[in-house]
């Protein structure tokens, strides 16, 4: 009886100390937090494609990777990055954009982007639509994306 008990408080000792060297850390195992803010598109036809731009911050203490995107605005949509390639622009899909905590990314004209194929609506200026941002750690992500000719400013 004796050693049941002495184990017992054995194994509770090892997970409130487990669990204080989490909490000491900082890394619970949860989720990163994600902040996204101006997301931005502009106008553009039905059947057209079109890019989106906005802001990923990780506030978090984890990193996370973007690895995904959805809208119900377009048939496909896909993360996408320009280089130059001599004196010509060209542009690629990515797979992944990381996310390292404190460090923001800019998805912006002529760098990262997201891009939307085969638009199943108009894009007019004014708009807005949803667009739902998928990451490997923190999940499903929706924001709403705004229609202006004039970039993400007021």
């Amino acid at each position: 009886m004796a050693l049941r008990v002495g184990a017992l408080l054995a194994i509770a000792a090892a997970i409130l100390g487990i669990g204080w060297w989490l909490a000491r850390t900082g890394d619970t195992g949860g989720p990163p937090e994600i902040s996204v803010a101006n997301a931005w598109a502009r106008p553009a036809g039905l059947g057209e494609t079109a890019a989106v731009y906005l802001e990923i911050d990780n506030i978090g203490q984890s990193p996370d990777r973007l690895t995904g995107v959805e809208t119900e605005a377009a048939a496909n949509a896909d993360i996408h990055d320009e280089q130059m390639e001599g004196e010509v622009m060209r542009m690629r899909r990515l797979a992944a954009v990381d996310l390292v905590p404190g460090k923001p990314v800019a998805f912006a004209p002529g760098r990262d982007h997201i891009m939307l194929f085969d638009l199943k609506r108009k894009l007019a200026e004014g708009d807005s639509f949803p667009l739902t941002l998928v990451f490997d750690k923190s999940g499903r992500f929706a924001v709403q994306v705004r229609v202006s000719n004039h970039g993400a400013g007021p």
